[in-house]
């Protein structure tokens, strides 16, 4: 099954600290919507961001640094559990975590930030051509 995400954030969204956006899953997450918050911000440097999904606190922090002819881009989550949404979903979720396969389950290969990019482009290019 496709895991389907969509990004919602509101037409003035700016990458700055108690700035949120959600990300709504599909059926295969119970159509579940996570709110994210960003904690810190440093442009072309450093973002930290959090959020809640089946009982599972995520804290995300994203680097990039200069390296030879581009850049590195460093992606660290930490998951902890959190006392929020459905209870049997939250236990099995904090099964997964303690065992160490949540993040093996979790790896999307970089797809939800693609995503997530796409969707704020689209977002920009809309407020762009609504501000004319």
């Amino acid at each position: 099954m496709e895991h389907k995400t969509t990004f919602f954030a509101n037409k003035h969204f700016a990458l700055e600290a108690g700035n949120s956006w959600s990300e709504h899953h599909g059926e295969e997450c119970d159509f579940d919507v996570v709110t994210w918050t960003i904690t810190n911000y440093v442009p072309e440097s450093t973002m930290d961001f959090h959020g809640k999904q089946r009982g599972i606190r995520q804290r995300v922090r994203m680097t990039i640094e200069p390296v030879d002819a581009g850049y590195r881009l460093t992606e660290t989550i930490r998951f902890s559990p959190a006392f929020k949404g459905k209870f049997g979903p939250s236990v099995l979720s904090w099964l997964l975590l303690v065992t160490g396969l949540l993040a093996k389950f979790g790896d999307d290969k970089g797809e939800s930030l693609a995503r997530l990019q796409d969707y704020l482009d689209g977002v920009k290019e809309l407020s762009s051509q609504t501000d004319a």
